[in-house]
């Protein structure tokens, strides 16, 4: 029996070589080939990537965003800007993320580490819209110039859709966007225009003229009050159909510095509801105004 155990054959290691070497690498290649994509699925589920990507965030601060949901307690803006937040949450290291603010301005705002990334989120929560109507197209143009080659981009426009686009700008911006409304249809009755010119026959009266519009689809009888320096000098109601605009005219009593004109109408532009103008002011308050221009 020793004799025949003696006499078996013994496991030996393979010698190492070169071509082992490099056929162990190819099969664990394929390996891991085989699993990313196993892989992907199961951190996505956990709400975790595997490669860093680009998000690109287009935060619509115009007039229009201003308006108050009332079903849900809030500016469209808030809502907007509740919808970036929570984009930023969703960052992890190596993404890149960029917020664009657009109104009478437009503000680029980059992040790519966590501590850049907690500074826009303080900017977010904090800052107003800047207001005015912005020019879209121009906006696209600067995300086109924002898109990175180099990894996926995500382009989302947070909006009350209250802006036109070209579809060929929109067609270069080189990464997909996706839009996502907020805010729902809300009514608004507005001053838009108010102004004042003195009156031929005194050179101490004033004649103020305010524009009303209504921007509802529904007629409306609205109140409406305009005061000098503080004193009612006309009450009274306007009627305005659907689409409609009215003038409102009145001549202020002698010596009036300032006037205002105020519509008592609670829609969720509640901005527009209310106009001012200064008729005359102390030397201390005037204002030097330098005009600097190509043209003569």
């Amino acid at each position: 029996l020793r004799g025949e155990e003696r006499e078996r054959p013994r496991w030996q290691r393979p010698p190492i070589s070169l071509l082992l070497l490099l056929q162990l690498l190819i099969a664990a290649l394929l390996t891991l080939a085989l699993a990313r994509p196993v892989a992907e699925q199961a951190l996505a589920a956990i709400g975790t990537r595997t490669s860093p990507e680009q998000r690109i965030i287009l935060l619509d601060g115009s007039t229009s965003m201003l308006a108050l949901d009332r079903e849900r307690g809030a500016t469209r803006y808030d809502l907007a800007r509740q919808r970036a937040l929570a984009y930023l949450d969703d960052w992890q290291p190596g993404d890149v993320v960029t917020v664009v603010r657009f109104g009478q301005r437009t503000e680029t705002l980059p992040a790519s580490d966590a501590g850049e990334v907690r500074r826009l989120r303080s900017r977010i929560a904090s800052e107003a819209a800047p207001g005015g109507r912005p020019d879209l197209n121009a906006v696209l143009g600067l995300a086109a110039n924002l898109v990175l080659p180099d990894r996926t981009t995500r382009i989302t426009l947070l909006s009350d859709g209250g802006l036109s686009v070209d579809p060929v700008v929109a067609g270069r911006l080189g990464a997909p966007i996706a839009l996502e409304l907020v805010g729902g249809a809300a009514n608004n009755v507005a001053i838009t225009t108010i102004g004042a010119r003195p009156e031929p026959e005194t050179a101490d009266q004033f004649m103020v003229a305010a524009v009303v519009a209504n921007f509802t689809e529904e007629a409306l009888t609205v109140p409406y009050a305009i005061r000098a320096d503080d004193v009612d000098v006309w009450v009274d109601t306007v009627t305005l159909d659907p689409g409609a605009q009215r003038e409102l005219v009145v001549t202020l009593p002698p010596g009036a510095g300032q006037v205002d004109v105020a519509l008592d109408y609670g829609d969720a532009q509640a901005r527009d509801t209310r106009a001012a103008l200064v008729l005359r002011q102390a030397a201390l308050l005037s204002l030097d105004v330098l005009l600097v221009t190509d043209t003569p």
